[in-house]
């Protein structure tokens, strides 16, 4: 029995060293309160282990429940560390499984596209007053499950051609981005349903429109 208890006193404490680890590596700039609310469900697991461990001292019971809280403990501590918010831009968090962005008043760097391109679970995404540096849209390789893209009042050096990439995209909103008839993207989307390009002075024609259900075109 004695080594038993000590097998799973090391497990346990290989567990709880393992954990605070993963909390210790959080990146600095890792939300305050999100940071706050991991240490304190850690701090409730540790003080139930300690509970239990004294009221119940040696029972068989109270190895259970320990190697219960325990695995919950690691348990949680994993979970929160996968699905820990990434930063997208000096002011927004997102999640890795985010399905709708809205990026206002950012500069557009090649790391934001980085993590762009990460986000597997995205279905819309709007930029809305955003400066883009140099050439880093065209790396831009948003996933196939995007339907929904706008850019609005942007500036800065803007390749759309990946918008071509797109083969679901349902919305497309252009509007004020310096669009020109050189630049307009090869579509290949056949879903394309609502089309507005709008205040872009070099444009003039619409060209490269695949076969779709178009239902709504804004061309100003």
């Amino acid at each position: 029995m004695e080594r038993f208890k000590k097998i799973v006193s090391t497990a346990i404490g290989s567990l709880s060293a393992i954990t605070t680890l993963i909390v210790s590596i959080l990146p600095n700039d890792y939300p305050y309160r999100n940071r706050v609310i991991i240490l304190a469900a850690l701090w409730i697991i540790y003080g139930l282990e300690i509970l239990v461990w004294k009221v119940l001292k040696a029972h068989r019971i109270a190895i259970i429940i320990l190697l219960i809280l325990s695995a919950l403990l690691m348990g949680t501590a994993v979970w929160l560390y996968q699905f820990r918010p990434v930063i997208l831009t000096s002011k927004l968090y997102v999640s890795k499984d985010c399905e709708d962005i809205t990026i206002r008043g950012e500069t557009i760097t090649s790391d934001t596209i980085s993590i762009l391109n990460s986000l597997r679970s995205l279905s819309s995404i709007s930029f809305e007053n955003c400066t883009f540096e140099n050439e880093v849209t065209s790396s831009l390789n948003l996933p196939q499950s995007v339907i929904n893209v706008s850019l609005l009042n942007c500036k800065g050096t803007l390749d759309f051609w990946w918008l071509s990439r797109l083969k679901n995209l349902e919305n497309l909103t252009i509007d004020n981005c310096g669009l020109t008839d050189a630049n307009f993207p090869n579509l290949q989307t056949r879903a394309l349903r609502n089309l507005h390009i709008d205040n872009n002075k070099g444009f003039s024609e619409l060209k490269w429109l695949p076969p779709s259900a178009l239902e709504n075109i804004s061309f100003e």
